[in-house]
C-alpha cells in the first residue's frame, strides 16, 4: 500500500479487527483532551488515512477541539476514518434507525404486557469501558453512570416485569426482544464500500460471537453490480439499512450487529466503532478489508 495509515487508538490496540489487518500502521496513542498540535506532531506523511480508533460509546468531547484536528488532517492529505460518527449509544442508533425509516427495537413503556423485552446499558459492551474512567474523566466526557445494579443488564422478560425506573434511566434502554427459530444472526464488518456479511446460527439468548463458532461469510464491493448474486438478494434488507445509516452517521468502518424476526425482517441492534476480532486468522476476509483502501 503507497499510502500512509495512521491509527489513533484509545483502549483499542492489539485484537482489535483493525491493527490486525492494517498491522503496519502507525500507532498515535490518544489520551482524553489531546491538543491538535500535539497529534499532527506525530504525523509525518502528506498522503493517506487517519482512523479514529477510540474504544467509548459517546466521543464527542474526547478531543481539545475535533473539528480543527479534522481541518488539520485535511490539510496534510489524510483522510479520515469515522471522523465525524461520535456518538453509537444503543439509544442514539434506534433514533438514525427511525430517521431513516429503518426497522426499530426501540420500546416504549406502554404496550402488550406479555411482549419480550431486553434491558441494556446504553453503552457498547456493557459499558466495559466506561466504567474503567475516573470520575472526572467521565464527567469530562459526559458519561453517565447508572443507578441500577450491573446484573440488569441483557436480562430479557416481558414488559409486565420491567421496573418502572429503569424506563427512566438514561444510562439503559430498554429494546424489543427479536429471535427466530432458526437461531440466525449477523454481524457486518464494513470500510468504506467493501463489506463482509458474517452469517451465523447460535441457539444461546444472548448472542457475543464467540471464538469457535462455525461462520459464513460473504463478501461484498459495493461498486459492483451482484443483482444475479442470490444471496446478495437475501441480504439486500441488511445492506441497504447499513449504507442508509452509513451514509446519514457518516459511518466509514464499523461492525454491526443484525438480528433477525421470524418474518424475516432484520434490525440492526448494535455498532461497533471499535470492533474487537481476537486472536485467530482469517486472511480471506482481512486481504477482502484491507483492498478497501487501494
Amino acid at each position: 500500500m503507497k499510502n500512509s495509515i495512521y491509527t489513533y487508538q484509545w483502549m483499542s490496540g492489539e485484537g482489535f479487527l483493525f491493527p490486525s489487518i492494517f498491522n503496519t500502521s502507525k500507532i498515535i496513542e490518544g489520551k482524553i483532551g489531546h491538543k491538535t498540535s500535539e497529534i499532527i506532531d506525530q504525523i509525518n506523511s502528506s498522503q493517506g488515512y487517519f482512523l479514529f480508533h477510540i474504544n467509548l460509546t459517546y466521543t464527542n468531547y474526547f478531543f481539545e477541539d475535533r473539528k480543527v484536528l479534522i481541518e488539520a488532517l485535511l490539510n496534510k492529505n489524510l483522510v479520515p476514518i469515522n471522523a465525524n460518527i461520535t456518538n453509537t449509544t444503543k439509544r442514539n442508533i434506534q433514533e438514525l434507525c427511525k430517521k431513516n425509516k429503518i426497522n426499530t427495537v426501540s420500546a416504549k413503556e406502554e404496550g402488550d404486557l406479555n411482549e419480550l423485552l431486553i434491558i441494556k446499558t446504553d453503552y457498547n459492551y456493557a459499558g466495559i469501558s466506561e466504567s474503567k474512567l475516573t470520575s472526572s474523566e467521565k464527567k469530562k466526557l459526559q458519561i453517565i453512570d447508572s443507578s441500577h445494579p450491573l446484573d440488569i443488564y441483557y436480562k430479557i422478560m416481558p414488559r409486565k416485569n420491567v421496573e418502572k425506573g429503569v424506563w427512566y434511566d438514561s444510562s439503559l434502554v430498554v429494546e424489543k426482544f427479536i429471535n427466530n427459530k432458526q437461531n440466525l444472526f449477523y454481524r457486518v464488518h464494513k470500510l468504506f464500500n467493501h463489506l463482509v456479511v458474517t452469517e451465523m446460527v447460535d441457539s444461546n439468548l444472548i448472542r457475543k460471537v464467540p471464538d469457535g463458532l462455525p461462520v459464513l461469510n460473504y463478501y461484498y464491493d459495493l461498486d459492483i453490480d451482484y443483482t444475479q448474486d442470490k444471496n446478495f438478494l437475501r441480504f439486500n434488507s441488511i445492506i441497504t439499512q447499513i449504507q442508509k445509516l452509513s451514509i446519514d452517521a457518516e459511518i466509514d468502518y464499523a461492525a454491526f450487529d443484525v438480528v433477525k424476526s421470524d418474518n424475516d425482517n432484520y434490525y440492526i441492534i448494535d455498532i461497533n466503532l471499535t470492533p474487537y476480532w481476537g486472536y485467530t486468522d482469517n486472511q480471506t476476509m482481512f486481504n477482502f478489508i484491507f483492498n478497501a483502501l487501494q
